[in-house]
């Protein structure tokens, strides 16, 4: 009977979740969502909020929801709103509840408590301009000396042009009304009206779009210790665990998709156990090593699990001759 002895080696994994969705930020101040599936190594979705300069972009998630929270698919978590966004749908209300009005007054005759809300609101609208217009002169002094920053400027500009806007429209609207309004106007006047609730409609799917959904049921972990404020919330997919190690380009000959991995977790005697899935064909540079990545499925995970626990692999191969085993020996403690 020829003698064997079985072979094994060692190295560092990281534990991730089956699945993993975070709700991240850029560069830019833009939010993005990203949908990780670790099993198949594949990124499944992602999503990005992006807003115009100026705009100013709010996140707000359900007070009720803690740190490590379980949610189930399809919750709510929170929205993102945008100021410009909420404007725009305030704006088209307002112009088509005072187009309905214009309407109504010129099909029944009734139009001088149009004409005098029609005065008012252009009143109003002066109003605003001639205080919007000095906030943006003092902002644009302001930006020239370089005491306030590029956006600042764009926020008191865009307001400014907001204000100017609404003074046209007013009057244009004051002008109509007292004129009156024939027969093919009224008609543009319903095309109008259309079109502002078709434009309310289509920001409204937008801000829709701008809910957080719960994409799958886990764990709800706020990023709370991060350096920088890069990912804000992430929801772990819990029903599965994944383990990632790096191991020397030349191990991974020793290795099939039969191998076994045991580990333990840090402060246990537990022993746990993963089954080789994939081994990865790309090569990296770590620490001046090649390395390749594999990837195995955790066994009958246990509560003493978490998503980004660093652990000492032990790789469990076939069973090779003395002479076998000692050249690998000889070949792991010599490159």
């Amino acid at each position: 009977m020829v003698l064997k002895i079985p072979f094994s080696f060692r190295a560092t994994g990281i534990v991730y979740p089956v699945k993993k969705w975070s709700l991240k930020t850029d560069f830019n101040g833009n939010y993005e969502g990203e949908l990780k599936n670790y099993k198949t190594g594949v990124l499944e979705d992602v999503t990005s909020y992006k807003f115009d300069r100026g705009d100013i972009a709010r996140l707000s998630l359900l007070p009720h929801f803690v740190n490590n929270s379980y949610v189930n698919a399809g919750d709510t978590l929170g929205y993102i709103s945008s100021r410009f966004m909420d404007e725009k749908i305030q704006t088209r209300q307002h112009l088509a509840d005072v187009e309905s009005k214009l309407l109504e007054s010129s099909l029944t005759g009734e139009k001088e408590s149009i004409l005098e809300n029609l005065k008012q609101k252009l009143i109003y609208a002066e109003q605003q301009f001639d205080l919007t217009k000095k906030s943006y002169d003092r902002s644009l002094v302001l930006f020239r000396d370089s005491i306030i920053p590029p956006i600042e400027f764009e926020i008191a500009q865009t307001t400014f042009e907001n204000a100017k806007t609404a003074v046209n429209i007013a009057k244009s609207e004051f002008d109509v009304a007292k004129t009156g309004v024939k027969p093919e106007e009224i008609k543009l006047i319903e095309e109008r009206i259309s079109s502002y609730k078709k434009e309310i409609a289509f920001y409204d799917n937008m801000k829709n779009d701008y809910v957080l959904l719960s994409p799958f049921s886990g764990k709800m972990i706020f990023d709370l210790y991060a350096l920088e404020p890069v990912e804000y919330i992430s929801i772990s997919d819990t029903s599965g665990y994944m383990l990632y190690a790096p191991i020397k380009f030349n191990y991974r000959v020793y290795l099939n998709l039969n191998s076994k991995i045991e580990f333990t977790v840090p402060g246990t005697e537990t022993i746990l156990n993963s089954h080789l899935l994939e081994i990865s064909n790309n090569v990296e540079y770590i620490n001046n090593c090649q390395v390749v990545f594999t990837m195995s499925e955790i066994e009958n995970p246990s509560e003493i699990i978490f998503p980004g626990l660093t652990v000492q692999c032990n790789f469990i191969c076939d069973e090779v001759s003395p002479w076998e085993y000692a050249k690998r020996t000889l070949n792991i403690f010599m490159r």
